[in-house]
């Protein structure tokens, strides 16, 4: 049997949470995309309930199932939605951001109390899947080195116009009020990352919030508490963007690993739109980020204080950079039609 064909496509989404509570990279990767295509006629799509989904089967409407990530927990879950969806006809699309697939990479996750079962879940997805969604060239090369014949698009991460601001809502870049702070944010892979920032926040440099990234309060930061829930990201973006000028500069740090030369720059592309100007590492998915207005750092803590120093003391510099990048987010990598994500959604049944 095959699957229907509507002149709108409808795509069934499978991300992590439910009742809209989904995680950061589920709403800015599938989520927030899927609706800005729907609002514009392209598409018609659905988030599904996953526990549903393998309980009773997928709707018997959908052209497309697009699965975020390992969306499907375990082993069982994954062969029992993937094999509805194989003997309707429907083309499985997975959406990755980021490298959960090479030996190295999973040898850190596991480290990290990542489970093998989620792990063992992804691979049923990735062999079932016409075409698996990446963020970066990087990782597109990772993929194909580990599946033979996959089918791999890469899509840069963008962000939501509706969300974030069209070109004449866009935040504009304002000094920050009272003494320095530094934001850096991000999930709970980055330790390691956070690490690095130890020795920046001291005299006279900022103070430093940190928001996810960890749960466990420090000594040399502040752990931003946004309630007993977590905020779902539109609110956290609203959240942010209103206390903007708290923070006088954003950081994003990468040490040098395996894991984060294959991540993307969406910390990158969130600072700016915030109009916050960004300090970053020189490598992975930041090193190109210097030409369209990031300061980038290329050593350890010795240089990453030397650098937030040097740009905290410099107003007029830091006001350019956020023009700058705020400029090349809103011209660049705000959701376009043209990005490739559409086609490699609507066109997983033509590979």
């Amino acid at each position: 049997m095959t699957a229907p064909a509507h002149e709108r496509p409808v795509v069934g989404v499978l991300v992590h949470g439910h009742d809209g509570k989904h995680p950061g990279s589920a709403f800015v990767r599938v989520v927030l995309r899927a609706r800005w295509a729907a609002r514009r006629g392209l598409l018609s799509h659905r988030v599904l309930d996953v526990e549903q989904v393998v309980a009773d089967g997928l709707p018997r409407d959908l052209d497309v199932l697009l699965v975020q990530r390992d969306a499907l927990l375990t082993p069982e879950s994954a062969r029992a939605v993937l094999a509805d969806a194989d003997v309707r006809g429907i083309p499985v699309v997975l959406d990755l951001d980021d490298d959960l697939v090479t030996g190295e990479a999973r040898n850190r996750l596991q480290a990290l109390e990542y489970s093998a079962e989620r792990l063992a879940a992804l691979d049923e997805t990735l062999t079932a899947a016409a075409t698996v969604v990446v963020t970066t060239d990087e990782l597109a090369g990772r993929l194909r080195s580990v599946v033979d014949g996959v089918h791999v698009a890469t899509v840069p991460n963008a962000l939501d116009p509706g969300l974030w601001g069209s070109t004449t809502t866009f935040s504009a870049v304002a000094p920050a009020e009272g003494e320095p702070r530094a934001l850096y944010m991000g999930s709970h892979t980055h330790g390691a990352d956070l690490e690095l920032l130890r020795q920046v926040p001291s005299a006279p440099g900022p103070a430093l919030d940190v928001l996810g990234v960890t749960s466990d309060a420090g000594s040399w930061y502040e752990t931003m508490a946004l309630g007993k829930r977590a905020m779902p990201y539109p609110l956290l973006v609203t959240h942010l963007r209103r206390g903007r000028r708290r923070w006088t500069v954003a950081l994003a740090p990468l040490v040098d690993e395996h894991f984060n030369a294959a991540k993307s720059d969406l910390k990158f592309l969130e600072y700016s739109a915030m109009g916050l100007p960004t300090v970053a590492s020189a490598r992975g998915p930041y090193a190109g980020a210097g030409q369209h207005g990031a300061f980038l750092v290329d050593g350890g803590v010795d240089e990453w204080r030397e650098t937030v120093r040097t740009v905290l003391a410099d107003e007029a510099s830091r006001i350019d950079h956020a023009r700058r990048a705020e400029a090349y987010v809103r011209d660049q990598r705000l959701y376009r039609l043209d990005d490739g994500w559409l086609d490699a959604i609507t066109g997983a049944s033509r590979h």
